[in-house]
């Protein structure tokens, strides 16, 4: 089994993204059905969450609503095989980012 990162080690420690993470854990709970407890940042959606395609794009869809972002036409999510190479940071790090330049705008 893999060793547990501290949720809050690194992924967490700057602005908004504390916030994030525990809301993103949360969709990911709910989408894949994985205990909250067992979600990390450094885990990958499909080869350690066991993620498929079908709830990759369910948990896009949820994190788009919960955020009011979009995610692109072209990213990762929707390119097979790639979106099997991101974590729970890398959706963390988009997300944060996003809401960080719609405030910029604002």
């Amino acid at each position: 089994m893999k060793k547990k990162i501290d949720p809050c080690f690194d992924v967490c420690t700057r602005g908004n993204q504390a916030q994030v993470y525990e809301k993103v854990v949360r969709i990911i709970s709910d989408e894949i059905g994985i205990r909250p407890a067992d979600i990390t940042p450094d885990l990958y959606l499909r080869r350690d969450l066991m993620a498929d395609r079908e709830e990759v794009l369910n948990l896009e869809v949820a994190l788009e609503d919960e955020f009011g972002i979009e995610f692109p036409y072209e990213s990762l999510w929707r390119q097979i095989p790639s979106w099997g190479r991101i974590t729970v940071r890398d959706i963390v790090w988009f997300i944060a980012n996003e809401l960080a330049k719609k405030e910029l705008v604002s």
